[in-house]
């Protein structure tokens, strides 16, 4: 007798469970239910490894749930329910000139694929960081930043987590469907 994985047992009998709801609203909202499990560990992890210089980016830190002009955009089937996870929410940033909510994506890519070598000049104008001025003349200058390498958080947490992506799934719509009197085994 071959040896079968428990695992794939709970996972085949939510399928059924939800084939068997198909087009109704409750089926729907149990595979939200079970996405946004696969998130919540996710989302933990990558808190945990971000560095906390500022907070900014560590605080955008979440998950949401995709439109579809972003599905289709990316690429995703748009009757699919998707989410994205990493920097979604707007989060004050101070350093700016002038303190207002931004998306803090550009962090997240900067510490996951690292920066390249590269030459920040000055700006022209004497507001923002536009140098020291003395009199009439800028005793500002060009600075070589030496770039760094990326330290693939993102990759390293969705390798780590996803053999587990299928208990994620099947807990949380499971748990989802029990609140309706939906008894599945698990």
């Amino acid at each position: 007798m071959p040896a079968v994985d428990l695992r794939m047992l709970h996972y085949q009998e939510i399928k059924r469970l939800l084939n068997a709801m198909e087009g109704t609203l409750l089926q729907e909202k149990a595979q939200k239910a079970g996405v946004r499990e696969i998130a919540k560990p996710l989302k933990k992890d990558l808190l945990a490894e971000i560095p906390v210089n500022t907070g900014t980016l560590r605080s955008s830190i979440g998950y949401k749930v995709m439109t579809k002009k972003f599905k289709s955009f990316v690429g995703v089937p748009v009757d699919d329910f998707s989410m994205e996870i990493g920097a979604t929410r707007k989060v004050l940033d101070r350093h700016m000139e002038e303190p207002k909510k931004r998306l803090q994506v550009y962090l997240l890519r900067f510490l996951n694929n690292g920066v390249s070598p590269h030459t920040i000049h000055r700006r022209r104008r004497s507001g923002s960081w536009g140098g020291l001025f003395v009199g009439n003349s800028n005793l500002g200058r060009r600075v070589n930043h030496p770039g760094f390498t990326g330290r693939k958080i993102s990759e390293k947490i969705y390798d780590k987590h996803q053999p587990q992506f299928e208990d994620y799934f099947v807990h949380g719509a499971a748990r989802h469907l029990e609140r309706f009197g939906v008894r599945a085994v698990i």
